[in-house]
């Protein structure tokens, strides 16, 4: 009985370790700003990358266009350039969300700059008409 109970408890404790990790989610193919709550931005391989306690501003210009900025570091580990980069969605083919509320826009009209010291931004802009 002892042994039934160890190999029950051996396997519940198994699937308790694997379960986490195939519920995290696939990191998003594309870059975004999420007001109030953090930012993909792009890692030194041009990758979408989670970026917490950035720093972002969202601003409407003018009517119908919205500008949605994100300032962060990357985590360690993360790809950095030897220089930095600039990017945009003709160099690396993702698109931008800006979540403003319950609502997400996406265009493709940003600016990226990721340095060598991993600091890494991001600027997107959202025309709504």
């Amino acid at each position: 009985m002892k042994k039934l109970f160890s190999v029950a408890l051996a396997a519940l404790l198994l699937a308790i370790a694997i379960v986490p990790a195939s519920a995290m989610p696939p990191d998003p193919a594309y870059y975004s700003v999420i007001d109030g709550g953090l930012c993909w931005l792009p890692n030194g391989e041009a990758l979408p990358t989670r970026v917490a306690a950035a720093k972002q501003a969202l601003e409407w210009p003018a009517p119908l266009h919205l500008t949605a900025a994100c300032l962060g570091q990357l985590p360690k580990g993360a790809p950095r350039p030897k220089e930095a980069i600039t990017l945009t969605y003709v160099d690396t083919g993702y698109g931008c969300e800006v979540q403003v509320g319950r609502v997400a826009y996406t265009t493709v009209d940003y600016d990226a700059i990721v340095y060598p010291d991993g600091a890494t931004e991001i600027t997107c802009r959202v025309d709504l008409q």
